[in-house]
């Protein structure tokens, strides 16, 4: 293998490592980079929606708080009187015109029994039980999580607040409780759009209680019967500790998924429910700029390549052409052009080199033609004093005189030898 194929691939292979690390290490930094943009995004996504989820709710929390004051209800809840058929139809057509929503509203009194209803067929029922109920009726308005209720026959959300005497504040006299149909919950998490589409089995919104329990997803199957946190996966866990943020791991449907988590978020005066919202994004789709990202790596690593297989090239080509021209200044002068040099254009080792050549080029010149001078000079005596050798020799034929020298002699031998050592010439004087 040439020096220059050698010197190119060992620049190649320097030039390679670098660049490798360099395109590796803007690769993971982008990749970072691009995780967190839309990691974050999908946070902020995730506290809007629980922002106007909150909204809903908090609508209906105040429209509880208000009906509690009514004064028939107040006064049903005390027992001095009032219609239990009117007031009952009241509610009925709060719940039908206006709030639809809910699956029932009902008044009760110290001890539990319902005097006041939506559905006149809750008349009468003991409501005590429930747990909104002591709460309520220990003061304190409360929202309890969604549950299986048996009077709705269906999941609904039960708010309660006190009803309060008018003339003693201090002293509840009875509760008033509504029970949210969850549905309507449930259609606002479903109505969310995840990256400007609707949800699909790849992308969704997981809302699930403080336990892990799915309340409510795309899938409705999983509803009531999934839980995340029992199943292990890391962003409902991380969530349930009150942290949020985002990780890549594997959905409940085993699919490779960017997973944003967080803890509910308190609004104004609304119970905190403390529900855990998880956003599902499928991985491929949400990182596809860094598949884009990979692609225009590769091209500049191409092309970077490209410019150092020909740089180092050219390099090893300047490098190696003075060499080049040593050796054929070299092989010149063997084939007889003593007056050929290198061109010395650098001051650098290759530059020594050429110049030490030359040097040594002209040395050997000057030493060749000392021998030739002295050769020339001791041609004469020679040839006097090697006359009657030289005579005989030049009696025999011309092939015999080139190659036969002459028979006796040391002067003549000796010179001829030099001579012709010097000139190429024959051994005949």
């Amino acid at each position: 293998m040439k020096i220059r194929t050698k010197l190119t691939l060992i620049l190649l292979l320097a030039s390679l490592l670098p660049v490798s690390v360099v395109a590796l290490i803007a690769r993971s930094t982008a990749q970072r980079a691009l995780k967190q943009r839309i990691g974050a995004s999908s946070v902020e996504f995730a506290k809007l929606a629980i922002h106007r989820i909150n909204e809903h709710l908090h609508h209906h929390w105040d429209d509880v708080q208000t009906w509690a004051l009514m004064d028939e209800l107040v006064g049903l809840a005390e027992g001095n009187g009032g219609s239990n058929d009117q007031m009952s139809t009241f509610l009925a057509n709060l719940r039908t015109t206006r709030h639809n929503r809910f699956s029932y509203l009902i008044g009760c009194d110290r001890t539990g029994r319902i005097v006041a209803a939506s559905d006149a067929g809750l008349l009468g029922r003991e409501f005590g039980d429930s747990r909104g109920f002591q709460q309520a009726l220990a003061g304190e308005p409360n929202m309890q999580d969604v549950a299986y209720d048996e009077m709705a026959r269906q999941y609904t959300l039960v708010m309660s607040a006190p009803i309060r005497d008018k003339a003693d504040p201090g002293r509840v006299v009875g509760v008033f409780s509504c029970a949210l149909d969850w549905q309507a919950v449930h259609e606002m998490v479903l109505d969310l759009n995840v990256r400007g589409q609707p949800q699909t089995l790849s992308d969704h919104v997981m809302l699930t209680d403080r336990d892990g329990l799915v309340i409510s997803c795309f899938d409705r199957e999983d509803m009531f019967k999934e839980n995340l946190v029992a199943a292990g996966m890391q962003s409902a866990k991380e969530a349930q500790r009150g942290r949020r943020g985002y990780l890549v791991e594997t959905s409940e449907h085993g699919l490779v998924a960017l997973a944003a988590y967080t803890p509910w978020v308190s609004y104004e005066d609304l119970p905190n429910p403390g529900w855990l919202f998880v956003l599902l994004q499928d991985a491929d789709s949400t990182f596809a700029d860094m598949a884009r990202l990979d692609r225009a790596i590769l091209c500049v690593v191409i092309g970077t390549l490209a410019c150092v297989l020909a740089g180092s090239f050219l390099i090893a080509h300047r490098f190696c052409r003075p060499v080049l021209a040593v050796a054929s200044t070299a092989d010149s002068i063997r084939k007889g052009q003593r007056d050929r040099r290198v061109a010395v254009s650098s001051n650098d080792e290759i530059g020594v080199l050429a110049a030490s050549f030359n040097a040594m080029v002209d040395a050997l010149e000057v030493a060749t033609r000392r021998a030739e001078a002295s050769a020339r000079s001791s041609w004469p005596t020679c040839r006097t004093s090697c006359a009657p050798r030289c005579t005989a020799s030049s009696a025999l034929p011309s092939s015999a005189s080139r190659d036969t020298p002459p028979p006796s002699g040391k002067c003549c031998s000796t010179t001829s030898k030099r001579s012709s050592r010097a000139e190429g010439r024959s051994w005949l004087c």
